[in-house]
């Protein structure tokens, strides 16, 4: 579920869609659920990824709140979004025009005093999604070439600093 938009999303590779999913929809439809069966899943997994990533890498590099993280570093909250577009672009996926500003809007919409859960998982000094959510972006760029400057300082910061990391 979407929390922010309490949506229901959910799909296959396939073309088609199956008997189970069309059960589902019509299922969850019918109890009051805003359901969405995308014809593209792995595009809203993009979108979504985006969001997260962006989000999760910020807010644990710098030990704040999603709100105080845009309201602190408006610019460095973009970039990595804008960097994770430029990515996505590299790879072939597009994700069509005005990602960056939808998802920045996104993020403004979330409740100032949240962070992501890889913040409250550095925070209380657990095991957390670094490598899935920012080291990823990180190995990705490298493999095609591509140099994404505040990603791999907020990657290595994270990865190799005691938490939280020192950052300019």
């Amino acid at each position: 579920m979407e929390a922010e938009r309490e949506i229901f999303l959910f799909g296959s590779r396939g073309a088609e869609r199956s008997a189970e999913e069309r059960e589902l929809f019509a299922l969850l439809e019918s109890v009051g659920v805003h359901v969405v069966n995308p014809d593209d899943i792995e595009e809203s997994i993009r979108k979504k990824f985006l969001m997260i990533s962006a989000t999760a890498t910020g807010t644990s590099y710098y030990n704040m709140t999603v709100g105080e993280a845009l309201a602190s570093h408006p610019v460095e909250m973009r970039g990595l979004i804008e960097e994770l577009c430029t990515l996505f672009s590299a790879l072939g996926h597009d994700l069509g025009e005005g990602a960056v500003e939808r998802t920045v809007e996104r993020q403004t919409f979330m409740i100032p005093s949240s962070t992501s859960s890889m913040h409250v998982d550095f925070m209380a000094g657990s095991s957390t999604e670094l490598e899935n959510l920012t080291g990823y972006v990180v190995r990705a760029a490298r493999r095609i070439g591509l140099e994404l400057p505040l990603y791999e300082r907020m990657y290595k910061a994270l990865a190799t600093e005691p938490y939280p990391p020192k950052h300019d």
